[in-house]
């Protein structure tokens, strides 16, 4: 029963069109992407796409504050009179 409990948390991005012929975009929890659609039918919808939702590449809600981007600056232009290049600079400061 755990693994279906963990199995549920996967969301899916859902596209259909329902009976008023209105596209009908949204996210939804469930187990798989049949089960899903099973149930946009039950809902009257026609389902046209369910995909996974993908998963953010840089580790997820973290922003860039401006004050990041100020100190970033501030260490780059220390190194720059060395005529160090930006690579390199990049792997010193971060």
């Amino acid at each position: 029963m755990t693994t279906q409990a963990a199995q549920a948390d996967i969301i899916f991005r859902r596209e259909g069109v329902n009976r008023k012929v209105d596209r009908v975009k949204g996210k939804a929890p469930t187990v798989n992407e049949a089960l899903l659609k099973t149930e946009l039918l039950r809902k009257e919808t026609n389902p046209l796409k369910a995909k996974k939702k993908s998963k953010p590449l840089m580790g997820g809600n973290k922003k860039v504050v401006s004050k990041d981007i100020c100190i970033l600056a501030r260490k780059r232009a220390i190194v720059m009179p060395a005529d160090v290049p930006l690579v390199q600079s990049l792997d010193i400061v971060v």
